[in-house]
């Protein structure tokens, strides 16, 4: 089965459409304020609009209230809510099961079990800390990862770059891989011919 690719963290129009161009399957916003790749809906929106339906988008929230959630996603034409906080099944079941990835950071097997069994269309697995959600360029935890993966949809996130990125994807076996710093020239700015690489080598996985 083809491994899915999302790129993370798009700022701009010019960036979004390489992702696209490249053969990204997601394109990922940050609605996070805190963070260095954060846009605002408005802006957001305008993006969205510029890039074309095939393509599906992803919009990162943190903590954000279940109506800012529903309104940003209808306001943006967003496809997928992906949540860093520290949301409960309830928040994911008010938005809707289906529409959500979590994230999650896997210390031990007791993480694997909880993140097993979490209401979601899939499971993120990042390397996040309370300072900084995602985007840190740090490589999550590949042997838990595996064994969630083995027992539902991970999209597999964490330091991921055109030179590790093969050897993830055949230790984890994940349902997608999830790219911002690793495709990066400074936070929020990517590198063109960095996307098109890491494309190119998970298709060839």
């Amino acid at each position: 089965m083809k491994t899915l690719i999302k790129i993370c963290g798009i700022t701009n129009e010019a960036d979004g459409l390489a992702a696209v161009e490249a053969g990204a399957d997601y394109v990922g916003f940050v609605l996070y304020p805190k963070s260095s790749r954060y846009v605002m809906p408005d802006r957001l929106r305008e993006l969205s609009r510029a890039l074309p339906s095939k393509v599906k988008k992803v919009g990162v929230f943190v903590n954000a209230e279940v109506k800012e959630v529903l309104d940003v996603m209808d306001f943006c034409g967003l496809d997928i809510a992906q949540l860093h906080g520290d949301e409960t099944s309830e928040v994911v079941e008010k938005i809707g099961v289906d529409r959500v990835w979590k994230a999650v950071a896997l210390g031990n097997t007791q993480d694997v079990e909880r993140a097993a069994v979490y209401p979601a269309a899939a499971m993120l697995v990042d390397a996040m800390t309370r300072q900084t959600r995602g985007g840190t360029g740090r490589l999550a935890d590949w042997g838990l990862a595996a064994q969630l993966a083995r027992r539902r949809k991970v999209m597999l996130a964490g330091g991921l770059t055109p030179l590790n990125v093969v050897d993830a994807v055949r230790q984890v076996a994940p349902y997608g891989v999830d790219v911002s710093s690793g495709v990066e020239r400074v936070p929020g700015k990517k590198d063109h011919c960095l996307i098109r690489d890491m494309v190119r080598k998970v298709r060839h996985v």
